[in-house]
């Protein structure tokens, strides 16, 4: 409920502040309300506008902003929209800086994920298993990475492989 009731006020802020940063940031948290509330057209809607804002500032944050409507068009089951969309991004950072290994560790799970949906097992494995060498590379915990790799050899039927990734 608490969610539901912020988009009001969130909507009435746009009225009240003029930089981009604010707009933007506003435009970002309509778009993870509307998510929430899984009201997923006005999300994407709202994440273009975000992205639509912030083109002029920071290109970072255009690549997360990118990551999180490719992950609600991934929840709408839109993965060719959501893989074009993850391809651009990794088009624009360099996974050599170390800035970078965080969004393109995203981009390779939601790719590994969109490809499982749509059962094309073989770059899904690819992107997830590029996802956890970042991950691991990173510093960051593996065990999601680890689960999607498991899973995606059970949809194959590799059930000694899926067994063991599961246990690493």
């Amino acid at each position: 409920g608490r969610i539901k009731n912020s988009i009001p006020f969130y909507e009435s802020a746009l009225k009240h502040y003029d930089s981009v940063e604010d707009q933007s940031a506003i435009y970002e948290y309509l778009a993870e309300a509307y998510n929430d509330t899984e009201q997923y057209e006005k999300s994407i809607q709202h994440y273009d506008l975000a992205i639509e804002k912030t083109r002029s500032t920071k290109a970072r944050e255009i690549g997360l902003l990118s990551i999180s409507k490719a992950r609600v068009l991934d929840t709408i089951g839109h993965w060719d929209e959501a893989n074009r969309l993850i391809f651009n991004v990794l088009d624009k950072f360099n996974i050599d800086k170390e800035e970078d290994i965080e969004i393109s560790m995203y981009c390779y799970e939601i790719l590994g994920h969109t490809f499982l949906c749509l059962k094309d097992y073989e770059p899904s494995l690819e992107y997830y298993n590029k996802a956890l060498e970042l991950a691991e590379e990173n510093g960051t915990d593996r065990t999601s990475y680890l689960f999607d790799i498991s899973r995606t050899y059970r949809a194959l039927n590799d059930f000694d492989n899926a067994e063991k990734r599961a246990k690493e």
